[in-house]
C-alpha cells in the first residue's frame, strides 16, 4: 500500500469517527464563514480515547486529522473546493522538492479528501447554519470555551467559604467578514463568570428558545 492510499484510509476513517461522534453528541462542529471551522469534543479524553482504539488511532493523531477535518468543512460549505486545490497546485510547483509527479499525487489526494469531508459530513443542516452566518446581520457566534475556577479570595478580602464558578469564553465574529487571511484577527471574544445559580438560570432559558424553535420548524 502506498503513503498517499494508506493516508488516505486513515483519513475516511477519521471522517468516519466524526460523523458518527456528531451523531450521538460526542463533538460539535462551530460552523464560520471567515475561517476554519471548529470541531469540539464534548467527551473527556478517556472516553474518546476508548471510541479511537478500535480503529488504532491514537489521541494526538485523531486531533491532527480533527484540524484538517475541519478546515476542508469550511472550503466545502464555501463552495470553494477548485480555487483552493488550484492554490495547493501552484504552492507545489513553487517547491523545488515537488516534481509533476508528486503533485499529481497530491492533488489526487487532496482532491478524494475533500470528496470525502462533502459527501460524509456536510449535510443540509450544516448547509443552513453556514448560510446564516454568512448572510448574518448581528454578530454571530463562533466558539465556546469554559473553565471551573474556584474563588478563595480577592486581594486582602476572603470569601466565606469556597465559591467554585465557571469562567465561559465565547466568541463571536462581526456580520459580513469574509475574508480568511491569518495575519488577521476575525473573532473577538467575551469573558463571562457564572454560578452555579446562574448556570440554572441559562439552561432554563435556553431550554425555552429550543422550544419555541422546535416549534418553528415544525410548520
Amino acid at each position: 500500500m502506498s503513503n498517499e492510499t494508506e493516508t488516505l484510509v486513515q483519513f475516511k476513517e477519521a471522517i468516519r469517527i466524526v460523523r458518527n461522534l456528531i451523531d450521538n453528541g460526542s463533538i460539535f462542529v462551530f460552523v464560520s464563514s471567515i475561517e476554519a471551522s471548529e470541531i469540539k469534543v464534548q467527551v473527556d479524553k478517556e472516553s474518546l480515547q476508548a471510541t479511537l482504539k478500535p480503529a488504532a488511532f491514537s489521541y494526538d493523531d485523531f486531533n491532527n486529522f480533527l484540524g484538517e477535518i475541519s478546515r476542508f468543512i469550511s472550503i466545502c460549505l464555501d463552495k470553494n473546493e477548485d480555487i483552493y486545490i488550484k492554490g495547493r497546485v501552484e504552492y507545489w510547483r513553487d517547491e523545488e522538492k515537488y516534481d509533476e509527479t508528486r503533485i499529481a499525487d497530491e492533488k489526487s489526494l487532496l482532491e478524494s479528501k475533500l470528496r470525502s469531508v462533502r459527501e460524509t459530513l456536510v449535510d443540509e443542516r450544516l448547509n443552513q447554519r453556514y448560510f446564516l452566518k454568512k448572510y448574518a446581520k448581528s454578530p454571530y457566534f463562533t466558539g465556546f470555551d469554559w473553565e471551573i475556577n474556584v474563588k478563595h479570595s480577592d486581594g486582602a478580602v476572603d470569601v466565606v467559604q469556597p465559591l467554585p464558578y465557571v469562567t465561559c469564553q465565547i466568541r463571536f465574529a462581526e456580520p459580513g467578514t469574509k475574508h480568511r487571511f491569518s495575519f488577521i484577527e476575525h473573532t473577538k471574544s467575551l469573558q463571562i463568570d457564572w454560578t452555579e445559580e446562574e448556570v440554572d438560570y441559562m439552561i432554563r432559558v435556553l431550554e425555552v428558545i429550543k422550544q419555541r424553535i422546535q416549534q418553528l420548524k415544525s410548520f
